[in-house]
């Protein structure tokens, strides 16, 4: 299970999650940070830790941001767990809940976007060029970010000026300078 998880602003910006009590938008936020990597999570402990009550718990899947596995009592998979997460193919683990977790997304992708109004205008195409929001959301984390050691061209301009900017060898001038 990894150490961090994220939010989506449209998620927890709707209006369907902003009509909720402030409890429950806790409750939903220490879910996500409890869940295995598929976002199945055992609710009854978290409940204990951020003292929440059941009527917390039943304002989430009312709203439709928990859904049950039905074989498992206490145990919930979080309905926006792929918007929000996605977990590299070599750090992912498999949730105990696999099997039962299958059929139930495998229900909720088919009824997904027309019940769901926090992603409807997003699957609908109101994406960038009618993009799936997962694949959009997973690729903007990395914008931006500059690799160790990335090569820079020649005639590299910094962003404060636009002076050329040169490749110095710093070894071969101390070394002339030592030698003189």
């Amino acid at each position: 299970m990894a150490n961090r998880r994220m939010t989506s602003n449209e998620i927890c910006a709707s209006n369907s999650f902003l009509s909720m009590s402030k409890a429950a938008q806790a409750f939903y936020h220490l879910l996500i940070l409890k869940a295995d990597d598929e976002g199945v999570v055992e609710a009854e402990l978290v409940k204990r830790l951020g003292q929440f009550t059941a009527k917390n718990l039943a304002e989430l899947i009312g709203h439709g941001y928990l859904i049950p596995l039905e074989e498992e009592p206490g145990v919930f998979w979080i309905r926006h767990w792929d918007e929000q997460n996605k977990v590299q193919s070599d750090r992912f683990h498999p949730s105990i809940y696999h099997d039962q977790l299958r059929t139930i997304r495998a229900l909720d992708r088919s009824n997904r976007h027309d019940t769901d109004p926090v992603l409807t205008a997003e699957c609908s195409g109101g994406g960038p060029s009618g993009t799936d929001p997962v694949n959009r959301l997973s690729t903007e984390d990395r914008k931006g970010k500059d690799r160790k050691g990335k090569y820079k061209p020649s005639g590299y301009r910094n962003q404060f000026n636009s002076i050329e900017q040169h490749d110095y060898d710093f070894e071969a001038i101390e070394q002339q300078l030592l030698s003189n």
